[in-house]
This record gives C-alpha cells, structure tokens and sequence, in this order.
C-alpha cells in the first residue's frame, strides 16, 4: 500500500482481498480512508510540540477536544476501535484501545499509518465479511449505541477523520491568532516560590503588559519598595528579562531572569524562572509564578 501516490491513482487493488463480489467495495473504502490519513498527517507536518498541546479551547467539557494533542489520540484511539467493534462482533477476543497522549506530531503521523494498517488487516484476515445489512439484529452495536452494518461503520469512520481534520485546521488557525497576539499582555501573576536568596515573597503579584515583543512590569512587596522588570517574549513565549528594584532597606538591586512558559490543563500559564542577581553577591536561584 501507497498512501502517497498521484492523486486519483488507489492504494488498494481489489484483488488484495479476495474475489468476492464485495472486494471492490472493500478496496474502495480502504482508499478513501487512506486519502482521509493522509489529509490529517498533511495539516499536522511540521507541526511542533508547542503547538501540538496547547490547549485551545479550555473551556470544553470534552476532554478529547482540548487540543490538537488530545484530538489525535482520539482519532487514532477510534480508528482502531472500529475495527475492534467488528471484531469482536465476529466473536474475536481483542480489548477497545483508550487515546495515547504522543509527543510530536511525527509519533502521530507514525501512529496513524499504524492504526490505517490495522483496519486493512481486518478486511485481509476476513475476505468474505458481509458489508451489507439490513436487519437490526445483523448489525454491530457500537459503544455509542447505533446500530451499524460494516459499510455504514467505515463510512463513519472515514468521515470521523475528516471532521478531526477540520477541527484541527480550526485549532491552528486560533493557534496562530493568539501567536501574533501577545501572550503576557494584561495577565497576572502571582508567585508560588522562590529561592532563599531571592526578594520575592509568595503571594506578591505581577501585572504584565505587552507590546510587540517587549514585556514591562512595575511591583512592590514586603521586600521591595518598588521594583521594574523589562524583558522580550520569544516565539514559543521564552522571557528574557532585567530587573531592577530597591528594597525596604533603601538598596538598589539589580538582575537578570530568564522565565520558560508552561500551560496548565486550565489554560492559564505558569512561569519557571531562573534568574541571578547583577549586584551584591550575584547569587542564583529559581522561582515559580501562576496567572490568576
């Protein structure tokens, strides 16, 4: 099998399954699920893993439906219970597959073309299974609760995959929207630790603003008098920052932080922090910040 033929030329010759009358139904359906991978594998090249688990719409109550992350383990989670449906209506001893959580987008193209293999080895291990039903009682009850003939289940399935891939065309589209918006801009954050050495207190909270690239921040706390912070955001939201501050003491502090973005499944954004003093002992530490 060739997933990436001219178009129009199939994946699939008849013959591949058996001479029955229904084998080119078979290869037919078999080509189209396949033309409908390869349209999900294509919106998902060069993808990266930022972008792969951010979560874009945390407000669902599906949890399938989070990111681009959590769509295509499902996908893939069903794609193979399709075929697991139909066989255990055949009287096999196979278990339904849960959705696997992947790191990149290359592991899902790879899991995809495995999960296509596997619904092909269905129609090859079982030449002669009838497509067609028209009695209830022939059909398969899926998981969900409709009743399908085999034909009317791949149908499904093929149209599964196609409705994913524009949900995920939608995602990258929201992705890349919020990438050109800033991703600091009128977001508070509150800090949860901090080392020993350092001047922020738990509880102490950053109101950031955002314009293009350059992030700014103006502070106080129970150490410090007053305090601002300058930095630039990166693509993958990464903050370089300075800052310079002076404490209740009357001491002007200066320093140098570098903060890495975490989403969180809520969809807020916590902050881990590296950051060293330029003034006084010029010690090191690490912090943590929460949006609020």
């Amino acid at each position: 099998m060739n997933h990436d033929d001219a178009a129009g030329a199939p994946a699939f010759s008849a013959e591949a399954f058996g001479s029955g009358p229904h084998a080119g139904v078979v290869a037919a359906l078999l080509d189209t699920y396949a033309d409908a991978v390869a349209a999900l594998k294509s919106s998902i090249e060069g993808l990266s893993d930022t972008a792969l688990a951010a979560v874009v719409d945390a407000e669902t109550a599906d949890p399938d439906c989070r990111s681009i992350q959590t769509v295509l383990a499902h996908v893939v989670g069903s794609g193979y219970n399709y075929a697991v449906a139909v066989r255990r209506w055949l009287g096999e001893d196979c278990a339904y597959q849960e959705p696997a959580l992947l790191d990149s987008a290359a592991a899902y193209a790879g899991a995809l073309d495995a999960m296509l293999a596997y619904n092909v080895a269905l129609f090859r291990d079982h030449p002669d299974l009838p497509l067609e039903a028209y009695a209830a009682a022939d059909k398969i009850k899926v998981r969900w609760g409709q009743l399908y003939d085999v034909e009317q289940l791949y149908e499904h399935a093929i149209l599964h995959v196609w409705r994913h891939r524009r949900q995920i065309e939608t995602f990258k589209r929201k992705l890349e929207g919020a990438a050109r918006a800033p991703l600091y801009h009128n977001r508070r954050f509150t800090a949860l630790a901090n080392s020993e050495n350092g001047a922020v207190s738990e509880g102490m909270v950053f109101h950031y603003q955002q314009e293009g690239n350059v992030l700014r921040c103006r502070y106080s706390g129970p150490e410090i008098r007053y305090g601002q912070l300058i930095g630039l955001v990166d693509a993958e939201g990464r903050i370089d920052m300075r800052y310079h501050q002076v404490d209740r003491s009357g001491t002007l502090m200066t320093g140098i932080c570098r903060s890495t973005p975490e989403r969180l499944p809520n969809g807020k954004i916590r902050l881990h922090e590296s950051w060293r003093w330029t003034s006084g002992d010029g010690s090191e530490g690490t912090s943590t910040l929460e949006e609020i």
